[in-house]
């Protein structure tokens, strides 16, 4: 029982003492390192604004022979701006641009697909009191996509407008952004 009473007072004491969080996080130089479905890079150009550069390789090969697999790229860059600052949140409107380019679509060698996103969006990351310098966050956004898919020859572009959660189609589970920042 005094285990649990020494770990309750810890645990009050760190939340008492904490830090403001934001004047560390949105200095000129610091820089967040978070996991959104890929990693990515926070990078505080200055006070008032950020890029976030984004990388996702999935390269796969087979002995085999004549079997084409599938292989991704994705690469990403966010430039953010702070539009409201607290101590334990802040909210961030930005613009991003995403380009996707898969070869051997469906594991069919030639085939490929290329997407562009350009969008506007919103950025909300809440810091920890506990746990200095660690945000959860997302975003939501609104933009347009560009589809190129070539299939057997044969090429088919769509441009759609829509909304995004953290970069990817509404769909998708992974819109939660970890970050850990330092300086």
């Amino acid at each position: 029982m005094k285990w649990l009473f020494s770990i309750i007072s810890l645990f009050v004491v760190m939340v008492t003492l904490s830090t403001n969080v934001e004047s560390v996080t949105m200095a000129q130089g610091s820089m967040g390192l978070g996991w959104q479905g890929c990693p990515n890079i926070r990078y505080w150009i200055s006070p008032k604004m950020a890029i976030q550069p984004a990388v996702d390789l999935n390269l796969q090969s087979s002995n085999a022979s004549g079997v084409s697999l599938q292989n991704t790229m994705f690469i990403s860059c966010k430039v953010l701006m702070p539009y409201k600052e607290r101590k334990d949140y802040n909210l961030n409107i930005g613009a991003g641009i995403d380009l996707t380019t898969i070869t051997n679509l469906n594991n069919k060698s030639g085939d490929s697909s290329t997407i562009i996103d350009i969008y506007g969006l919103v950025d909300i990351e809440y810091f920890f009191r506990f746990i200095p310098d660690v945000s959860v966050g997302t975003n939501i956004g609104v933009g347009l996509t560009n589809t190129t898919t070539n299939i057997g020859g044969n090429s088919v572009t769509v441009n759609t407008i829509g909304f995004q959660a953290a970069g990817f189609a509404l769909n998708t589970i992974s819109s939660l952004n970890l970050r850990y920042y330092f300086k």
